[in-house]
């Protein structure tokens, strides 16, 4: 059974007249006549009573009709409803890794505060791990972490490719790897995910910096920068206003590990909620990339 043939059916009985259904629809009339006597071949029963004035539903055509009306009805609203959806309420809890944070955080919370203002916006700033313990545990609704993580009961949609680069004051114009040899370098505290990469580099490479610094935000790692204490490893997304004002220097890296992805890493046993595609939709306007799941 079509929707079309109900709504067939449906003007049929409001008109009482094959005729004027016709002339209604815009349907020649023996289309009409042709389907509604499918219709009733399908059903196994009479639906309406022919007579020279037009049609009269049988007891079986009152009941279609009224199921008519509902059905139509409701796909109606259906369509309306997915065309303007109402604005989401409620409460979205977010975790963002810590060097993360630095890139996309004041911009996220915007995006949605002023797109979606009934929405009430938490969000947690930790190491990704922390993160990640929290999510499968329900704290949190969904986190942008480092990945990927290969987690078993969760899913993560790759949302960026963060490019690094070591970063150094304007002044310094750090060229490679190889210079720290000649420089303070600069690490945020255990477990960062950049950090392991930086320690990589410098081990594969034999490299020992003459002084090592410890910051235990990437905020007060990155001010140790721009006061020209010493140079560290950094997504550029995370510094990009600052090297395109002039008050950093920035330079890519020239190694096998050239990005990492982050990810939003949500429960796999629950389906997406409309948040879901809100972040999608924030995140995508943020990077200017589209995402996949991994």
């Amino acid at each position: 059974m079509e929707l079309s043939d109900l709504t067939i059916f449906r003007e049929v009985v409001s008109q009482g007249s094959i005729t004027k259904a016709a002339n209604e629809l815009g349907y020649v009339q023996s289309n009409i006549t042709s389907r509604i006597q499918q219709l009733e071949n399908e059903m196994s029963i009479k639906l309406l009573y022919r007579h020279p004035r037009g049609v009269t539903p049988t007891v079986a055509g009152k009941i279609l009709f009224e199921y008519s009306e509902k059905i139509i009805t409701l796909v109606a609203e259906a369509k309306q409803s997915i065309k303007n959806p109402q604005l989401p309420e409620g409460k979205l809890t977010l975790g963002i890794a810590q060097t993360i944070s630095l890139a996309y955080h004041s911009s996220i919370v915007k995006y949605i505060l002023e797109a979606y203002p009934s929405i009430n916006v938490s969000v947690m700033v930790k190491h990704s791990d922390d993160l990640i313990a929290a999510v499968e545990n329900n704290i949190l609704d969904f986190a942008l972490v480092t990945g990927p993580i290969h987690h078993s009961d969760l899913m993560e949609l790759r949302v960026a490719k963060e490019e690094l680069v070591l970063v150094s004051h304007e002044k310094e114009k750090i060229k490679g790897i190889s210079e720290l040899a000649n420089h303070t370098v600069l690490l945020h505290e255990s477990p960062c995910a950049f950090r392991k990469v930086l320690e990589t580099f410098l081990t594969d490479a034999a490299i020992t910096p003459p002084k090592i610094l410890e910051y235990g935000t990437p905020e007060s790692l990155l001010n140790g920068i721009t006061e020209g204490v010493g140079i560290s490893l950094l997504p550029l997304s995370a510094v990009k206003k600052h090297v395109e004002s002039g008050l950093l220097h920035a330079v890519p890296i020239e190694q096998p590990t050239k990005t990492i992805a982050t990810v939003l890493i949500f429960q796999r046993r629950i389906l997406p909620s409309q948040y879901f595609d809100i972040l999608a939709e924030t995140l995508k306007k943020i990077t200017g990339i589209g995402s996949e799941f991994i």
